[in-house]
């Protein structure tokens, strides 16, 4: 505290600062967030307070829950069409352990298929009663409507990648159905772009799940651009968090989408009442939501 102070930053009531900091590990909330108060790596913007910094930091606490709930949701719609498109148009047994089925990239196939046996040998235990012992005892067999959902999401996201290329294309097709029919706009998306979308999820899943720091995180890599996702809320930058909730309306039901986009307004509105030398908008902005999203996004759902 005697540091903090020392370089600027004003502790109204040294005990609950004190009691913050040894509850939270002091890198999360000072490294991770201080930039947003300082004028350089040593020094706060003057009237800067530590209840300030701990809002910021609490701030980015709280949006990573509700991008984890959100992602969640959007896992459902993400598995059952790979799961349904795949086994639709492989009825064989033991379906998703065929190379044929999927790209000719024989070793990424064989690592995938390593993965998805593991994953059964790791659910099918003696000990455990779920719906993979229950198949493998009964049927002798798990079939992937049933083992989708037992793979986490980075197996998941390959599984499609190695996908046939016209099973990717019924996918995208049905993922273009529902987003028109869900917020009346016309979209053609392409095999390629999802792959792009569900990489970078995957990134931000990582990020949130693991409770890394959210704000002024940048993409690996850039979302591959399509007008119908973005509407009139064109990004800055495609490999921005901003972009990534973007995409999640091709996941989402709107109604689902709508209490997604209230839920990250409300947390900006409290975090602005704890603000007193910077903006909401620096702080959602280093993630590349631009002024007024939220205005923009109302306009765009109606």
């Amino acid at each position: 505290m005697a540091l903090l102070q020392s370089r600027g930053l004003n502790i109204k009531d040294l005990s609950i600062a004190k009691k913050l900091l040894l509850r939270s590990n002091y890198y999360d909330i000072v490294n991770g967030h201080a930039s947003f108060l300082q004028s350089n790596t040593n020094k706060y913007i003057e009237n800067s307070t530590f209840d300030e910094l701990y809002a910021i930091y609490m701030f980015d606490k709280n949006i990573k829950v509700t991008f984890f709930g959100y992602i969640e949701k959007s896992e459902s719609l993400i598995r059952t069409a790979i799961a349904y498109y795949f086994s639709k148009n492989h009825t064989e047994s033991w379906s998703y352990l065929h190379t044929n089925n999927f790209q000719d990239k024989p070793l990424k196939v064989i690592k995938l298929f390593s993965s998805l046996e593991k994953t059964i040998d790791f659910y099918n235990k003696k000990y455990l009663t779920n719906s993979i012992t229950h198949y493998m005892e009964k049927e002798k067999e798990v079939p992937l409507w049933v083992l989708i959902n037992f793979l986490e999401f980075g197996k998941l996201r390959n599984f499609y990648k190695l996908m046939l290329e016209r099973d990717k294309i019924e996918i995208a097709n049905y993922l273009s159905r529902t987003f028109s029919n869900e917020y009346n706009r016309e979209i053609n998306l392409l095999p390629g772009q999802i792959d792009s979308y569900l990489e970078n999820l995957n990134d931000i899943r990582n990020i949130v799940a693991h409770d890394n720091r959210l704000l002024k995180f940048k993409l690996k890599k850039r979302s591959k651009y399509n007008s119908s996702v973005s509407q009139n809320m064109e990004p800055q930058h495609l490999n921005s968090v901003f972009h990534v909730y973007l995409s999640m309306q091709l996941f989402l039901s709107k109604e689902q989408f709508l209490l997604f986009s209230r839920s990250l307004h409300k947390r900006e509105k409290d975090l602005k009442k704890h603000l007193s030398t910077c903006e909401s908008l620096t702080i959602l902005g280093s993630i590349g939501f631009p002024e007024n999203w939220f205005e923009l996004l109302t306009e765009t759902q109606d």
